[in-house]
């Protein structure tokens, strides 16, 4: 808790006072928390279309969508290779924070720079 600031030899000088918070006031702040990570985590995301992001790929790094199919084809897991090939495919857009694009970046060897480069430019055309 802040305590109003007092002059002491002509400086301003600030205290605070330690106090212990109940189960409501550290829910509230946990949901705060929670609350500006997400607003921070939207404003950071990109979402272009899936021509957008084909052709980012190709111009940018020659990666073309049979190299994307192929990535997926190498998931280990079943159910997982399912899922983002369901993901990619069935996409109308591409979101920069999607779990399916960061495997595929990984997969693909681009680095979170690469993504931000290949984002940007498929977004101005």
């Amino acid at each position: 808790m802040q305590i109003a600031p007092k002059k002491v030899g002509g400086v301003l000088t600030q205290k605070w006072q330690i106090v212990a918070l109940n189960g409501d006031e550290l829910a509230q702040i946990d949901a705060q928390r929670v609350a500006d990570e997400k607003a921070s985590a939207d404003a950071a995301r990109i979402t272009i279309t899936k021509r957008q992001a084909l052709l980012a790929l190709f111009d940018l790094r020659g990666i073309k969508d049979s190299d994307i199919d192929a990535q997926i084809d190498q998931i280990p897991d079943e159910t997982q290779r399912y899922r983002a090939r369901v993901d990619w495919q069935g996409a109308a857009s591409i979101e920069s924070d999607s779990p399916t694009v960061q495997m595929l970046a990984a997969s693909l060897s681009l680095s979170e720079g690469d993504l931000q480069a290949l984002f940007g430019y498929a977004k101005a055309l």
